[in-house]
């Protein structure tokens, strides 16, 4: 986040810190839940599969599920509000 509030104020030097890096990171949400969602959308079929060898791959496929469900999560909504405490509280 810090590359991005930084880049943000390079192109609006008049504004705040906040809604400049604000506006940055939202242009970078969509093609983040598009590419997750591509992902999802791609590894459903394994996890709904019932033919031969369904078990081993059900096996791989679960857990990328998880880590892409995570990852988003963490990656939206985690660490923003921990760089915004982290900026708030003035900590270099």
């Amino acid at each position: 986040m810090p590359g991005v509030v930084t880049a943000a104020c390079r192109f609006a030097p008049g504004r705040a810190q906040r809604s400049a890096g604000g506006r940055r990171a939202a242009l970078r949400v969509r093609p983040l839940l598009m590419t997750v969602g591509m992902n999802l959308v791609g590894l459903a079929p394994v996890l709904l599969s019932s033919g031969s060898g369904a078990d081993v791959t059900q096996r791989i496929a679960s857990p990328m599920v998880g880590g892409l469900i995570s990852l988003t999560t963490l990656t939206l909504l985690l660490i923003p509000c921990i760089y915004a405490v982290y900026r708030r509280r003035g900590l270099p």
